[in-house]
């Protein structure tokens, strides 16, 4: 549980400190690529990115 928690601050911590969407920080906090998260979310990368810009 605690590591949970840990690794929702860290994310919180890249989105505060990069100024990106949570799906962009979760992105980096996980060392994920655009490709990467948009195959798992079945999604095409442009799309990711989009969704990014948005956040």
């Amino acid at each position: 549980m605690i590591d949970a928690i840990k690794q929702e601050q860290a994310v919180a911590l890249v989105m505060a400190q990069q100024k990106v969407s949570w799906l962009a920080a979760v992105r980096i906090y996980k060392h994920l690529s655009r490709t990467d998260a948009a195959k798992m979310l079945n999604i095409t990368p442009e799309s990711l990115a989009r969704i990014e810009k948005k956040g």
